[in-house]
């Protein structure tokens, strides 16, 4: 791994990192995000309101938002681009690994597939979006 973001957490989004600022972008390649927590949204990673982020070969595992997106949570007209990826044991009320409310993702594995969900969870718990 080249970078570890472990045991963080934050008051509201974001619990490791929160790419909140209009056209910002953050790219992560080969990370490891373990045991972060936010009480709101995006207990590993939110990517707000036009904002952009890229993830490739990321762990996201244990960590738990108090609201949605146990490990992702992407907001309004965000863009997310999401490649060999593996999702376990996250938890948040929606959206135990991904909450989506309204931002875009691309490339991310699905349950089952190489690198995807992993949790024993159902699909529509795992991603979940809202308005």
């Amino acid at each position: 791994m080249r970078s570890s973001f472990t045991e963080n957490a934050a008051k509201a989004d974001g619990g490791a990192v929160c790419v909140r600022s209009e056209l910002s972008t953050a790219a992560f390649t080969n990370c490891a995000f373990v045991s972060n927590r936010a009480n709101a949204s995006g207990g590993a990673l939110s990517v707000q309101t036009y904002s952009h982020a890229s993830l490739l070969q990321c762990l996201f595992t244990s960590n738990e938002a108090g609201q949605v997106g146990g490990a992702l949570s992407l907001r309004l007209s965000c863009k997310v681009w999401a490649k060999s990826n593996e999702f376990r044991s996250n938890k948040a009320a929606a959206g135990m690994q991904i909450f989506n409310s309204g931002g875009e993702i691309r490339s991310v594995c699905l349950p089952g597939q190489y690198n995807g969900i992993r949790n024993g969870g159902q699909a529509d718990a795992d991603i979940a979006g809202g308005g």
